[in-house]
Formats: structure tokens, C-alpha cells, sequence
């Protein structure tokens, strides 16, 4: 899937990005990763902080204080 969504970040109308483009894309990136208890909070956290290109799920609406 990042494949194929970083593809679609390097095509143009004239050419196709290859498998190499992607690659090199790739290749120049940075991940990072950091431990916790809360996977999914934290996640969720840095999606709606960050809103990182290619995330394509939102995090749901959390209520906060109950009773509606």
C-alpha cells in the first residue's frame, strides 16, 4: 500500500514513477518509533497532531465525560 501511495506522490502525467523512483523516495525517509503502554492513544495522538500524508484512517471521536 505505501507503494502504491508514494507511486502516486512521484507520477506525473508524462511518466509513471518506477519501482526505483519509489525506492529512492523511500530510501530517503525517516522513521521513528518510541515505546509505550498506550499503542493505540498514542497513535491516535500523533495522527490528529501530525496528520501525516499517508495515514488514511482517522482516529474516531472520543467523549470525554459521558452522560450524553
Amino acid at each position: 500500500m505505501l507503494h502504491d501511495q508514494v507511486g502516486q506522490l512521484l507520477d506525473t502525467p508524462e511518466n509513471a514513477a518506477s519501482a526505483a523512483d519509489i525506492a529512492d523516495w523511500l530510501g530517503r525517509c525517516e522513521v521513528r518509533w518510541q515505546e509505550t503502554d498506550n499503542p493505540e492513544g498514542t497513535k491516535d495522538a500523533l495522527v490528529v497532531a501530525l496528520k501525516p500524508r499517508f495515514n488514511r484512517q482517522v482516529p474516531k471521536p472520543r467523549h470525554v465525560g459521558g452522560g450524553e
